[in-house]
């Protein structure tokens, strides 16, 4: 029995002294990221800022702040039971899923769903102020398009015009209408000039 009893305390003790040292490990890789100029350190910093600028949280978020979130998670992870054997990669991984996680609540914010009766915006009001925030963003982008650029996004989009339709109503340089695939692609770089005025 008291062989048992000490094979286990020494297993909870070898547990113990094991979580200290992937918590230290852990730590000190933390530790240099936020107070060396070391490649490594840069290296880490510039991979999460290009993919807060990919998910588009950079005005949003800090590499440092993801850092910081990401330690506390990996934090609590320890003191539940999990090894940690490489604390850089762990942190790498444990970064991307806090950004993606930051980006599928900044998403659901942006879009709040319709309420039961389909008839008003549910949500809060900070959901609401930045729906209207980003409808402003928008109709100034669309502002600064040419007027044939608004005039195919308007057709298209609000009026629900077949590019067919569309087509009959621009004419090229000779004073004919456009063709129906002309007028699409007309329209997918209107799109994408109000994409890049927007962001």
């Amino acid at each position: 029995m008291s062989v048992a009893w000490k094979t286990t305390s020494e297993l909870k003790i070898l547990k113990e002294l094991k979580e200290t040292e992937d918590r230290k490990q852990l730590d000190h890789a933390v530790q240099a990221l936020f107070d060396g100029n070391s490649p490594e350190a840069l290296t880490f910093c510039s991979s999460i800022t290009r993919l807060l600028r990919q998910y588009r949280l950079s005005g949003t978020y800090q590499a440092k702040d993801i850092i910081a979130e990401a330690y506390a998670r990996s934090v609590l992870k320890i003191e539940k039971g999990a090894l940690i054997q490489i604390p850089l990669a762990w942190l790498r991984h444990t970064c991307f899923n806090v950004i993606r996680e930051f980006k599928r609540k900044q998403t659901k914010i942006n879009k709040p769903k319709l309420d039961g009766d389909g008839c008003s915006l549910g949500g809060t009001v900070i959901a609401q102020f930045l729906l209207g925030e980003d409808l402003k963003a928008i109709r100034l982008a669309f502002e600064q398009l040419s007027l044939e650029d608004q005039n195919i996004l308007q057709a298209r989009s609000f009026q629900g015009r077949s590019w067919q339709e569309i087509s009959e109503g621009l004419v090229n340089s000779n004073s004919r209408p456009v063709p129906p695939g002309t007028a699409r692609q007309r329209g997918a770089r209107a799109l994408i000039r109000l994409r890049q005025h927007y962001e």
